[in-house]
């Protein structure tokens, strides 16, 4: 190590700034990388004393798979004491950003999870395999990280024409009740905003409350799911939210979807789909008055015995399939 060339070369191995590479060993199909820190002098955060070595303890962590064989890196972790005898700090351990206190895995190889479910679209199961953890490790990485990427991707900005629909997150079963969810989402773009559990119109004032105010004030347009709380919160927040809004509501149109979230942009029943009913709700081909196929069916057919009109449904009144705010 005259010339430090074969240092450099141990910290490169490893890929983290102050880690080098001490050892290696190929055990039960895995790659087992011994490292340390290359820093050897270390003061006392309290007193400024120059610190001495306390000895060492073994921390084992997972980390990125080398050449698709997943790795462990045995940390000689340092552990310092304060030589001066009126410091109150005693003894404490080496800390390193790329590894958290307690932690099973490398901070690189959280992100690379939260990528892989992210971007990939693999499981979470499937990943933690992968890297030798269990689900719930894995996930962890996946909200801690994802929860950054959600907050910093300024996904809110620029939303003018807002979702509002429900969604089943998890079916029943014999443990639990179907658990409902509130999916926001920009229609214009196309874009998932938001999902919060629970499904009501508490769920969207609150949600709606969350946002800044100069985010409420540019929303013109609502598209929401057939559901009376939904329309109630929806015109209770955005036509109290400002003067600006409280000028637009006026001849703002909420528009009740059969299916939102899918992104499809139109009003239903539409006029012409209500007008087509009507017109076949009877027979086309003579005037005798429709009959019930049975007892109680709303399905119908033409009385006459010459007529070839075919079974029809009869068609439901005309329903408001718009509101105003």
């Amino acid at each position: 190590m005259g010339n430090g060339s074969d240092e450099l070369s141990a910290v490169a191995l490893v890929g983290m700034d102050g880690f080098a590479v001490t050892g290696h060993v190929f055990r039960d199909g895995e790659h087992w990388l011994a490292v340390e820190t290359t820093h050897g002098r270390v003061w006392c955060p309290d007193c400024g004393v120059r610190a001495v070595g306390n000895g060492r303890r073994r921390v084992e962590v997972r980390d990125l798979p080398i050449a698709g064989t997943p790795t462990v890196l045995v940390w000689a972790k340092r552990t310092w004491r304060c030589r001066e005898t009126e410091c109150g700090r005693g003894s404490w351990s080496e800390t390193s950003p790329h590894i958290a206190p307690r932690a099973s895995l490398t901070e690189r190889a959280r992100r690379e999870i939260c990528r892989r479910v992210g971007e990939e679209l693999d499981t979470v199961a499937k990943v933690g395999r992968e890297f030798g953890v269990g689900w719930a490790c894995a996930h962890q990485a996946v909200i801690d990280y994802g929860d950054m990427l959600i907050g910093a991707d300024g996904r809110l900005e620029d939303t003018s024409k807002l979702g509002v629909d429900e969604h089943t997150f998890q079916h029943a079963n014999a443990k639990r009740r179907t658990q409902m969810a509130t999916t926001f989402v920009d229609i214009d773009r196309a874009r998932l905003l938001d999902v919060v559990p629970g499904r009501s119109g508490q769920v969207v004032r609150d949600w709606i409350a969350g946002q800044p105010a100069s985010w409420v004030d540019q929303i013109d347009v609502a598209a929401i799911d057939a559901f009376r709380g939904y329309a109630t919160a929806i015109g209770d927040m955005l036509s109290a939210s400002s003067a600006r809004w409280s000028v637009i509501a006026a001849n703002v149109v909420v528009v009740i979807s059969a299916a939102p979230a899918l992104l499809r942009w139109f009003r239903w029943p539409h006029p012409g789909v209500i007008a087509r009913r009507a017109a076949t709700s009877t027979s086309t081909r003579c005037q005798i008055p429709p009959t019930a196929v049975r007892a109680g069916s709303n399905v119908r057919r033409c009385g006459g015995r010459a007529c070839g009109s075919s079974r029809r449904r009869a068609a439901p009144a005309p329903t408001q399939a718009t509101a105003r705010i």
